[in-house]
């Protein structure tokens, strides 16, 4: 399994999901390479950074935090969003009221691919605003502003 780190971000100004090359941590922005020759950097204040558990959905997509999955065989179809919470120590799926699945990293570590998982969109998505509340108060102990 490989164990380098991907991110990607929701740029506020743009509304768009882009991938992220680079972080630099003293200037407090993110690069997005567009091509070998053109870069976009973002301030952090101007994005909400997530990060892979480096696991694929059942279509071979790289899941990422805040990403809108169908559970093949729990919830009935239900949306949930990919969190890390911080506070229980884990990725879970939340649903929109609360409710989900939590799973340890240890139990899927020789695992890359979850094909019970199937990716149907981003909490950014205005379609998913219920479950961009939750994401926002699970991730950040606060409604986003």
């Amino acid at each position: 399994m490989n164990y380098i780190p991907k991110y990607r971000a929701w740029v506020y100004p743009d509304q768009e999901m882009v991938p992220v090359d680079e972080i630099n941590f003293r200037c407090r922005q993110i690069g997005h390479h567009y091509y070998s020759d053109l870069s976009r950097y973002y301030s952090f204040d101007e994005i909400v950074l997530m990060k892979s558990p480096l696991l694929k959905d059942g279509s071979k997509e790289y899941l990422f935090e805040g990403d809108v999955v169908v559970h093949e065989s729990y919830g009935n179809g239900i949306p949930f969003v990919l969190i890390y919470n911080v506070k229980m120590g884990g990725w879970y799926l939340h649903d929109e009221h609360g409710g989900g699945i939590q799973w340890h990293e240890q139990s899927i570590r020789d695992q890359d691919t979850l094909p019970f998982l199937k990716k149907i969109g981003h909490v950014f998505e205005s379609k998913f605003n219920g479950l961009q509340k939750m994401y926002f108060y699970v991730v950040f102990d606060r409604e986003r502003n």
